[in-house]
């Protein structure tokens, strides 16, 4: 944040010109032009300091956020040679030693965020004024010698707008590629389907997957040797402005996929943690070991209703990304802890002191996919909660898709045979080529000793591809991971990667942005009262100046009830301190209830 010495700073520097004899003239236009070297070099001082600051008081918790978004600040700075890399590097893992942040985490963080910030300069450079609604603060600040900046330390790019816009805008990073939707039979299918809706296939083809998790039957699940057998339930989100077609998305993998005939629930809302759990949770009657004799002798087992698991699929759709963060936030919410130990299959529920409120699902007996809808806005805060490790569970893909067609293709027709219609009664493993288990062992052996150290937001990216290709093959109805399989499902996490960085980058100018303005609204702040202060202080002065004058009109001077008459009403708050400054300054004295003008 600005620092106290920083705003004093621009204070004073506004209070010097106040004190001016004749303050220029001031419109509503700004000059767009750049500052000069000097300024330049003070600008990107304070902007190294301001984020130092920022890092060294970070609260735990926020950490490795607030390291990255102050790399991110100054990657831009280094993307217009206002500071090298090594500078920036240096000042920051500094900060970060001097606020006690693990140093090995803060490099990893500082990296990420400096390579963020120099893929998008520093625009303007060198830096101008140019906001309309802070004119006053730059015109009371701005340099003696006439030139116009904007002095703050975090002047990023305008956030984007959710809103469609009618110029070209740059490629979307982070859609699958062509030659992916090329690859099988199967993606151009989906594609297709989509694109006759006025869909994106990105959307159609998560949301195809994210379904077809919470369809399979729980008894299949991935085997590569590493870890226990995995789940393959996939979360997936899909990001775009309004109206953009993300719950379209989920109406086409309905359509194309049809549900098997057992108790499959099928895009329900998300609500709470217990009630995801209460989803699987059934009545059911059980027989007590005892028997009931009837007439004639017969024997009739004795039974009682008891409460468990009944149901093994289920998918859940949250067409707003901002309701399920706000659901979480609430105070004692299990929510965000049942989505990410759902998202890896393990157990669900809790048990309490009454069968009635006791809910145990045990795991590996269940399958569940989630589809979430998120506007890019509001995809910052789920992303911004990388230490919990819920966004990592997350595919990411965008609902904007330049590729559909004017003319709508025909509808393909669903799959009338398909993965989730499966039910082995007995566990059964999609297997990996020998390769791929090795290669996935020496990645989590590299980890698990710490040779390596992951960035958090790839903390699940070995899982996550491990799941991909295991569905691959089995909507190519084969229980052995190929290589292609596992080449697709990389094609797909890279896709995912480059969307949830663009996402990070977003949330981060935001962030800039918003500290920009609070730092501004503080500087104001001060200067208004300062001049709030300064126009008092000049009205006691103009009192006693018509003090003076009055005492002088007649030798006899003055009463003060007279001058108290003479005086206009706006002016009569000030009438006693006025007559104080005017007495200090020796321009009248007192003497009872008459006031009289000094000689010379």
């Amino acid at each position: 944040m600005t620092t106290p010495d920083e705003i004093a700073a621009g204070v004073d520097a506004a209070l010097a010109k106040l004190a001016g004899p004749a303050p220029r003239a001031h419109t509503n236009v700004i000059a767009m032009r750049p500052a000069s070297d000097d300024v330049v070099a003070k600008y990107v001082a304070k902007a190294v300091q301001a984020e130092c600051d920022r890092i060294v008081t970070a609260p735990m918790g926020d950490q490795n956020n607030t390291i990255n978004r102050a790399a991110f600040s100054l990657g831009q700075l280094v993307a217009v040679a206002a500071l090298t890399e090594d500078e920036a590097r240096a000042q920051l893992l500094a900060a970060a030693v001097a606020g006690n942040h693990p140093e090995r985490r803060a490099q990893e963080s500082i990296a990420s965020g400096l390579t963020a910030g120099m893929r998008l300069p520093r625009t303007p450079w060198p830096p101008v004024s140019h906001r309309d609604d802070t004119a006053e603060l730059h015109r009371l600040i701005a340099p003696d010698d006439g030139q116009s900046i904007d002095w703050s330390d975090t002047d990023e790019p305008p956030a984007e707008d959710d809103e469609p816009s009618t110029q070209q805008s740059a490629p979307l990073p982070g859609r699958l590629p062509e030659e992916f939707w090329n690859a099988r039979p199967l993606f151009a299918h989906i594609r297709q389907a989509a694109h006759a809706k006025a869909c994106s296939g990105d959307v159609a083809f998560y949301s195809f997957l994210a379904r077809l998790s919470g369809m399979l039957s729980h008894n299949i699940r991935a085997e590569t040797g590493v870890g226990t057998r995995a789940s393959l339930n996939v979360f997936a989100a899909v990001v775009g402005p309004p109206g953009a077609g993300k719950s379209t998305g989920a109406s086409v993998a309905r359509s194309l996929m049809l549900p098997p005939d057992d108790d499959f629930r099928d895009g329900l809302p998300i609500g709470s943690g217990e009630g995801i759990a209460e989803v699987f949770m059934g009545t059911v009657e059980e027989e007590t070991g005892e028997t009931r004799k009837g007439k004639g002798g017969t024997e009739t087992p004795v039974t009682r209703k008891v409460r468990r698991q009944v149901r093994h699929n289920a998918f859940f759709y949250a067409d707003e990304g901002e309701t399920l963060a706000k659901l979480s936030e609430r105070n004692g919410s299990t929510l965000p802890e049942t989505l990410r130990r759902a998202a890896v299959g393990e157990a669900l529920g809790q048990t309490n002191a009454t069968e009635e409120r006791t809910r145990y699902i045990p795991e590996a007996s269940y399958s569940l996919g989630l589809l979430v809808g998120f506007q890019p806005s509001s995809a910052g805060p789920v992303l911004a909660d990388s230490s919990t490790g819920t966004p990592q569970r997350f595919l990411w893909g965008w609902a904007i898709d330049p590729t559909i067609p004017d003319e709508p293709p025909l509808w393909p027709g669903a799959f009338v045979h398909h993965a989730g219609l499966k039910r082995p009664d007995e566990p059964v493993d999609v297997t990996f080529p020998k390769d791929i288990c090795q290669q996935l062992r020496r990645e989590h052996l590299a980890k698990a000793r710490g040779e390596v150290e992951v960035a958090e937001l790839d903390a699940h990216a070995p899982l996550m591809r491990v799941k991909l290709a295991a569905l691959l093959a089995l909507l190519d109805d084969r229980m052995h991971v190929s290589q292609e399989d596992w080449d697709l499902a990389g094609v797909i996490w890279a896709s995912s990667c480059a969307v949830r960085n663009a996402l990070v980058e977003r949330a981060l100018r935001d962030a800039a942005a918003e500290r920009q303005r609070q730092d501004e609204a503080k500087v104001l702040q001060e200067v208004r009262a300062h001049e709030a202060k300064g126009d008092v202080d000049r009205a006691i002065a103009r009192v006693a100046r018509f003090i003076a004058r009055k005492a002088s009109e007649d030798k006899d001077g003055i009463t003060y009830s007279a001058l108290n008459r003479a005086m206009a009403s706006r002016d009569r708050p000030v009438l006693r301190k006025a007559l104080d400054y005017a007495e200090v300054q020796e321009w009248v004295s007192t003497h009872g209830d008459r006031i009289f003008a000094e000689a010379g």
